[in-house]
């Protein structure tokens, strides 16, 4: 009878890493690049990186977005694409939302200028605090006082 040799640790923690990797590797070859998947975003960190979570992966991945994505999307769940069918490459196309939800917070932002318009009705906020109302018909109602402050008010 053969005497089996016991492995000597560093045998041992390499048979374990390669374990690991393997489990790894076997996890994200699950994932077909020409497939759709829904992800989690689970944040957008200090250097504006988007960190998903991908069912069937054990790590957050690093992903690009084609939609807008802001801290409040943290936690939502997420339609993701591969660019150029690449794997380590996750592309954030959509954010899932419930028919009919109403958020509870709508926050917009832009850098320069914000604009809303419908039909001939407009409201612009700039970059230098100016705000602009504009329409055939504007309509100011206010149940407490209805207050015009500022430097000088001009009236027609």
């Amino acid at each position: 009878m053969k005497n089996k040799m016991q492995p000597v640790p560093e045998e041992v923690v390499v048979k374990d890493l390669l374990e690991k990797v393997t489990s790894k590797t076997a996890k994200c070859n699950a994932l077909n690049p020409q497939h759709t998947y829904i992800a989690t975003i689970t944040e957008i960190d200090q250097d504006n990186l988007l960190w998903i979570d991908i069912p069937d992966s054990k790590h957050l991945v690093s992903a690009l977005a084609s939609t807008p994505i802001f801290d409040s999307d943290i936690g939502k769940q997420c339609v993701i694409t591969f660019i150029e069918q690449d794997l380590s490459k996750p592309l954030v196309t959509g954010l899932i939302y419930e028919p009919n939800q109403t958020p509870k917070h709508l926050n917009l932002k832009a850098e320069k200028k914000l604009t809303l318009e419908c039909g001939n009705s407009r409201i612009s906020l700039d970059e230098f605090g100016r705000v602009s109302i504009s329409g055939e018909s504007i309509s100011s109602r206010s149940y407490g006082a209805n207050r015009i402050k500022g430097g000088s008010i001009k009236l027609n």
